[in-house]
């Protein structure tokens, strides 16, 4: 017996339809887990990973006309990371800058990353409810990738931004013969990929090559296209920041020190959790002696390929954290996915066996690597914790600095000059000190909010020179979901 799709026109048999709609309903399980995720942590208002504050805090310092990539100055270190993500944090919070704000951006480019890794292999099948299966099963692999990265996807970072236009970008040159508006649109994406985080560089090197190779004229067009704006971007910066930005988004980078173990146990932590990454080569070549290696999946396999520095460089830098892992963590599964596809495509046993094999292993691995969404939520506890410490930041008069959560004092109704704890360490990191203590002093802030484990120079001074006016009380101390702990208990008084 045999139906047609109302919808889809196509020509299918019940079970095949039944297995195949149970997959896309399978794959909306971790889907609909992580974006109830989304909305419980959207509003919180507190650091989730204890840098979020330091982000939005220059954004902060962008919409109050003060410099950003500046050098010398005791109260400021910037982040090592081009502009990008500061303007759109700034152009989110034009009118409210808050913590809800800054994660609307990166959930938003995080849809961007799946709805279009969605289109790449729904076109790439064509229209069928198989194709439709394929495509959530692919995006569900990277719900169950949430975990792996950090709990990343939505926090206030340049990784999935920087991520979902570099995706975006590739996912443009997919198709033959782009126009000169269309091939315009694609530099533009891929400069404010580069712009937001330095290693979509590998992205848009790869997507620039592979549209020379198959259409000379179009990738000569795309690489000259996003070239000229880099650099005239580039130039108006180094010009606005009296060469400032260069020195903090590429010479100082390339002196923090590399953990050269760093690289084995990043790729070590992907395997354990999808090791089926180091067939994907294997079945690739396999592919192409055959003939059946697609034009689409070349594109995407050399993606996930350029997704290996991409994620290692940064993870193996002091400092780096498992959030650097998300371009291999993320493109595993749909790449996967497209290989498959060309598989099923040949049609025969091989075909039928590739179809069911995706169905099955992909729907294996979202029931082996189920969410847990209480794990990933502020409880009432820690929600009660972050209100009070806001209200206590509030209370007082006079400037506040608080190094660890960088945005509270301005989140509070204080302007006073401020800087991130990580930022100094980047610096220190990169064989430079930032005069802390000074920049207290050009603060003019009344109020210093420490932990009490911090040993620090900084921390150190602090005491000797302020008094202790009271100690936060275990209600009102926060600890984070994600990244380096911050427990701050200690609010420090100018004598």
């Amino acid at each position: 017996m045999w139906l047609w799709s109302c919808r889809l026109g196509q020509k299918v048999h019940p079970l095949r339809l039944g297995i195949e709609t149970l997959g896309v309903a399978w794959a909306l399980w971790p889907i609909s887990v992580l974006l109830y995720v989304f909305w419980a942590r959207l509003g919180y208002p507190m650091d989730i990973e204890w840098c979020e504050g330091g982000l939005l805090y220059q954004a902060y310092r962008l919409l109050h006309g003060l410099p950003i990539y500046v050098r010398g100055d005791p109260t400021w270190e910037p982040w090592l990371y081009p502009i990008g993500h500061t303007v759109a944090l700034a152009l989110a919070g034009i009118f409210h800058l808050d913590f809800w704000t800054g994660r609307l951006v990166s959930i938003l480019f995080f849809c961007v990353l799946c709805v279009t890794l969605f289109r790449e292999i729904y076109r790439h099948i064509g229209p069928s409810t198989f194709a439709i299966a394929a495509g959530a099963l692919a995006v569900a692999t990277i719900a169950c990738g949430f975990p792996v990265v950090g709990q990343w996807y939505d926090l206030i970072r340049v990784d999935s931004m920087m991520l979902g236009l570099s995706v975006l970008g590739v996912a443009r040159v997919s198709q033959l013969g782009a126009s000169l508006r269309r091939t315009l649109v694609t530099a533009l994406v891929l400069t404010a990929a580069i712009l937001t985080k330095q290693t979509a560089a590998f992205f848009v090197a790869w997507t620039c090559l592979f549209a020379f190779v198959r259409e000379p004229w179009v990738g000569l067009r795309l690489a000259a296209m996003t070239t000229v704006m880099t650099l005239v971007l580039l130039a108006l910066l180094q010009w606005g920041t009296h060469g400032a930005y260069w020195f903090f988004t590429v010479t100082d980078p390339q002196k923090q020190p590399v953990r050269d173990a760093a690289f084995v146990q990043g790729l070590r932590l992907v395997w354990n959790h999808t090791p089926v990454i180091a067939l994907l080569p294997i079945a690739c070549l396999a592919l192409a002696l055959r003939g059946w290696l697609s034009a689409r999946s070349v594109l995407w396999m050399g993606t996930l390929f350029m997704a290996v520095p991409a994620s290692l460089l940064p993870y193996a830098k002091e400092g780096g954290y498992i959030n650097n892992l998300m371009p291999m963590v993320v493109l595993v599964g749909p790449v996967t996915a497209l290989l498959l596809a060309d598989v099923v495509r040949r049609g025969g046993t091989l075909g039928a066996l590739a179809r069911w094999g995706l169905l099955a292993g992909f729907g294996l691995f979202v029931w082996m690597h189920a969410l847990h969404p209480r794990a990933y939520i502020p409880d009432k506890s820690l929600r009660r914790a972050a209100n009070e410490l806001n209200t206590l930041v509030a209370s007082l008069d006079g400037g506040v600095v608080v190094p660890e959560l960088t945005f509270l004092p301005a989140h509070n109704g204080h302007a006073n000059l401020h800087w991130t704890a990580m930022a100094v360490l980047a610096a220190e990191w990169s064989g430079r000190t930032m005069d802390t203590l000074s920049g207290l002093e050009k603060s003019g802030a009344r109020w210093v909010i420490l932990q009490s484990c911090d040993e620090s120079w900084f921390a150190s001074n602090v005491r000797s020179r302020f008094r202790l006016a009271q100690k936060i009380p275990e209600s009102a101390r926060v600890r984070m979901m994600t990244g380096q702990e911050v427990a701050l208990d200690e609010v420090w008084e100018r004598p």
